[in-house]
């Protein structure tokens, strides 16, 4: 039997953690409309460029200690819940790699832009000892099983995001008032989080005033913390490559282009994340507990799910493609249309390889992931090279979605063992609804237009149907996610 207590605190993570994620992503999304549509593809091009630069620097200090502390945590102790030694890791850290973007900073506007663009990427760096301590805190939040907490700064952060650079773009700072807009976000998500995990923790010390770990724990952290964080940097760096490579090799509008393709075709692997950490936290617990019962129900239930909306989400993106970038970035961005659906087909994929990683560090198969995801990534990188100069960006983003599909086999095959479900029906219940959508779709041909939404909507509706005749979805699924909301 699954322990029903843990079965439901995962339900209610994953949907609280992936409603927060849908309200961040839906501001995110508006922040990237008003971008495109005020700078335009060059300058929203370069301000990618510098964005996922940032970004990726940022990865270094959200995805190794904060991971280490999820699993680490206790929830109903008493202890402080950040060993001193963890704060001081974290911001010289930080501090560290601001330096070292701050160094780059010549040689990065080089590459992809101009060399008076250097000022760009150094006052980026200055968000990254912010970031840090927010991530740091976000981590206590999901270890400690404070969903609402860990939504509430999510929210918090995206919404002084929105405003700040709305404010500052607009006030005629264009591409540094975006990057200033990042800072301010950081800031104050930091004193926010700061303020909200002081309230639900109240009573209890927020950092322990001496060395509250001994040196084995602190060197287990040290290779906690390395695994993963090189697991998602490379993860990272596999979403971004494909943008530095086109703002490096091709025109300066194409970028801003393949940057708006971008954004939509990630909507899976951005929406799925709070399900896929949801999942790591709980998976790590039963883990922990030798509770194979509830491992193989953890990764059974996933996999489901993620199919399922891996399969809506390509079937109503490939025919539809030039009339969303149309109506969201305008029509100057509709050249983009054969990238995104090629994209869009990799991550619809690839949310499952990337959901199923972290699960293998887990169960210790470290040598095998790092190993796996380090030459994929060389894989991408050196096929993007290539196809480029012949293909153009959307050479680059068959590269980029081939290998997210030959990573998400590999996954799967590493993780058959705990899957217990018989793969080839799940997926002919979930693809053959899709498939009919998709034909739906190209019958239709929806239009530029309002009514896209509308239809939108429509053939979510009628997939969600097919699930049901299928067999792929049934009244016991919906009956225990109503019990864990309970």
């Amino acid at each position: 039997m699954v322990a029903g207590k843990k079965t439901l605190s995962l339900t209610r993570g994953s949907v609280v953690l992936t409603a927060s994620r849908i309200v961040t992503v839906g501001l995110a999304y508006a922040l990237n409309v008003f971008l495109a549509r005020e700078l335009g593809p060059e300058l929203f091009g370069l301000l990618a460029v510098v964005i996922t630069v940032l970004a990726w620097f940022e990865l270094f200090v959200a995805e190794a200690l904060p991971l280490w502390v999820v699993r680490v945590i206790d929830p109903s102790g008493d202890e402080a819940l950040i060993p001193r030694s963890y704060l001081i890791a974290q911001l010289a850290l930080a501090v560290m790699l601001g330096a070292a973007l701050i160094i780059a900073a010549p040689l990065l506007a080089r590459v992809f832009g101009q060399p008076e663009d250097t000022a760009l990427f150094r006052i980026a760096a200055l968000d990254l000892p912010l970031f840090a301590l927010f991530v740091l805190l976000q981590g206590v939040t999901l270890g400690a099983g404070a969903y609402v907490t860990r939504a509430a700064t999510e929210v918090g952060y995206s919404l002084t995001k929105l405003i700040g650079t709305v404010v500052l773009v607009g006030s005629g700072l264009a591409v540094l008032g975006a990057v200033l807009g990042s800072i301010a976000a950081s800031a104050a998500g930091a004193v926010f989080a700061l303020a909200l995990v002081a309230w639900r923790f109240r009573g209890r010390k927020l950092v322990a005033s001496g060395s509250a770990r001994p040196s084995s724990a602190r060197q287990g952290a040290l290779m906690g913390s390395a695994v993963p964080a090189v697991l998602v940097l490379s993860q990272s760096l596999a979403l971004s490559a494909d943008l530095w490579i086109v703002k490096a090799m091709l025109p300066a509008a194409d970028a801003g282009v393949y940057r708006a393709a971008g954004l939509f075709a990630h909507v899976p692997i951005t929406l799925s994340s709070g399900i896929i950490w949801g999942l790591y936290a709980a998976y790590s617990d039963a883990h922990r507990r030798e509770d194979t019962a509830r491992m193989r129900h953890y990764v059974r239930q996933t996999t489901r799910l993620l199919v399922a909306a891996g399969g809506i989400w390509i079937a109503v993106v490939l025919p539809t493609a030039a009339s969303l970038l149309s109506v969201v970035f305008s029509a100057r961005y509709a050249i983009g249309a054969p990238v995104l659906a090629i994209l869009s087909v990799g991550t619809g994929v690839g949310m499952l390889g990337i959901a199923m990683a972290p699960l293998l560090l887990v169960e210790g198969k470290t040598r095998g992931v790092l190993a796996g995801v380090l030459v994929l990534l060389g894989v991408e990188i050196a096929s993007a090279l290539l196809m480029a100069p012949r293909f153009g960006a959307t050479g680059v983003a068959f590269a980029v979605a081939s290998v997210h599909i030959i990573g998400t086999v590999w996954a799967f095959s590493a993780m058959r063992w705990r899957l217990s479900l018989p793969l080839a029906g799940l997926l002919a219940r979930s693809l053959l609804p899709a498939v009919a959508v998709a034909l739906l779709a190209w019958a239709v041909r929806p239009g530029a237009d309002a009514w896209l939404v509308a239809w939108y909507a429509l053939f979510a509706i009628v997939y969600a149907a097919l699930l049901f005749v299928s067999g792929a979805i049934t009244k016991d699924d919906i009956e225990a996610i109503r019990e864990g909301l309970h």
